[in-house]
């Protein structure tokens, strides 16, 4: 599309600039359009016959665009020739580039996402239709049982580019912005989705030592389980979310052998959950930013061959602390420190089939996704601590169909809970779960994850539900 717009402007100066020109100096003017059309040819032949690369191309034909732009002062009208028209149909066919240099700054930018739509369908009342973290209790609250649920939504679609910026102070700069519309902010409506940022960040690459600011995922808790696109089962055994910070990543080691990885970032606490335990209101009163430091996070892994041919097995040991502030005294207590430690394990059983999952404990983790995001017991000015993880085996059953079977739990100390107070009540949450995944080409995806749900209430019962969510995407 580019070069078509070039030659047209090519086209559209030269014939403008016909008029300007003496009479007198006719010939010239038409022995140089004459080589340009010659230019033009040679180009043409280097499309038919895909001796020449797109971007060699690009750089001939702005050289013939700066060529066109010298005849300004005079020349005869140049209508579009067939050769032209030939040169700008075959522009449109051009191959796309990883790459295209569309900013205002002319760095180079490349676009992904897809467009999705999930089909739900709950056997009783979940939290949420769309983005549960639990199920209600049954016959608790007016709530009846087996009081089903549907629903459809198109807010996972999503839209992001990557910059290169090329070679800065002896580092290779890049930077993503990722936004999807999973948002559901106060007032909007089920066809009114609004956006919300993902990903947004620059990475500083200096060989085996990469810094990185701006907003990212969480450097624990790396696995993402295979169903429950809304909220990965954050709440229900996996931890680890996306929130701005700054980011030090050494890989060393064999690619072909063993390979360390050490991660290391400074967040912002409260980015998640917003936690204001004494409710005072406002951005200032925030818990974590009340404390009045980051948090941090730690990663150790490694990945090594394994007895499956091809395969790689990979394992990792990370860490996290934070601390919390709150403006009301709880027992004494106005500071609290969330921490987990916790193991992540990629390992290949058989051929196409692997194990995958995650294990930890920690305490006060509601804006790390753990103990059913459930963080202070202002009862008692305590911590609420828990542990949780998730497994699950995935199968390749063919090129195009990855089938999927696990589990996940998240269960809090029930002597860290307390009573009759619907923040700090959930005792367990667990799921099993089947999942599948096809991919028809062309970029379109389609499948359909089931899940068994379990939410145990300490004083009010127990939720449970059956889950189908359908859904198909198509990936540019």
């Amino acid at each position: 599309m580019y070069l078509r717009f070039t030659v047209a402007f090519v086209i559209f100066v030269v014939a403008g600039s016909a008029f300007a020109q003496p009479q007198q100096q006719q010939q010239s003017v038409e022995d140089r359009l004459q080589r340009l059309e010659q230019e033009n040819r040679r180009i043409l032949d280097a499309f038919e016959s895909s001796e020449v690369r797109n971007a060699s191309l690009i750089k001939e034909v702005q050289m013939l665009r700066l060529e066109s732009e010298d005849l300004r002062e005079g020349a005869e009208s140049w209508r579009t020739s067939d050769l032209e028209q030939r040169v700008n149909a075959l522009t449109s066919a051009l191959d796309v580039t990883d790459w295209t240099p569309a900013t205002k700054s002319g760095l180079p930018i490349r676009f992904y996402g897809f467009i999705r739509m999930d089909a739900y369908w709950n056997s009783a009342r979940a939290t949420d239709p769309i983005i549960p973290f639990g199920v209600l209790p049954e016959g608790v609250n007016g709530i009846g049982r087996n009081d089903s649920q549907f629903a459809l939504d198109p807010r996972l679609t999503r839209f992001g580019f990557d910059v290169d910026a090329g070679e800065i102070a002896g580092a290779k700069v890049t930077a993503k912005l990722e936004t999807d519309f999973a948002n559901f902010p106060s007032g909007s409506t089920e066809s009114r989705a609004t956006p919300r940022i993902r990903l947004a960040y620059i990475n500083f690459d200096f060989g085996e030592l990469d810094l990185r600011i701006g907003q990212d995922w969480d450097v624990v808790s790396p696995l993402y389980p295979a169903v429950h696109s809304e909220l990965l089962l954050w709440g229900v055994g996996n931890l680890g979310d996306r929130r701005a910070q700054v980011q030090l990543i050494w890989n060393t080691g064999d690619p072909k052998g063993f390979a360390f990885t050490a991660e290391l970032s400074a967040g912002l606490t409260g980015a998640v959950d917003g936690a204001d335990n004494d409710g005072i209101g406002g951005r200032s009163n925030i818990d974590g930013f009340d404390s009045g430091h980051p948090h941090g996070q730690l990663r150790l892994g490694g990945s090594f061959s394994s007895w499956v041919t091809a395969e790689r097995a990979a394992i990792g040991f990370w860490g996290y602390v934070a601390s919390l502030e709150t403006d009301t005294r709880y027992d004494g207590n106005d500071r609290y420190t969330p921490f987990t430690v916790g193991v992540d394990i990629v390992l290949p059983l058989f051929d196409r089939v692997s194990l995958r999952g995650e294990a930890w404990f920690g305490q006060a983790l509601s804006d790390l996704r753990g103990n059913i995001l459930q963080d202070i017991n202002t009862a008692t000015g305590k911590e609420i601590s828990g542990w949780g993880g998730f497994a699950e085996i995935h199968w390749q059953a063919t090129d195009t169909l990855r089938l999927a079977v696990g589990g996940s739990i998240d269960d809090p100390d029930n002597g860290d809970l307390n009573f009759g107070v619907s923040g700090e009540n959930r005792a367990l949450n667990w799921t099993v779960y089947l999942s599948s995944k096809l991919d028809l080409g062309g970029g379109l995806t389609t499948g359909l994850d089931v899940i068994y749900w379990e939410t145990q209430w300490l004083d009010s019962g127990i939720g449970n539900l059956l889950r189908a969510n359908y859904w198909i995407q198509l990936n540019f």
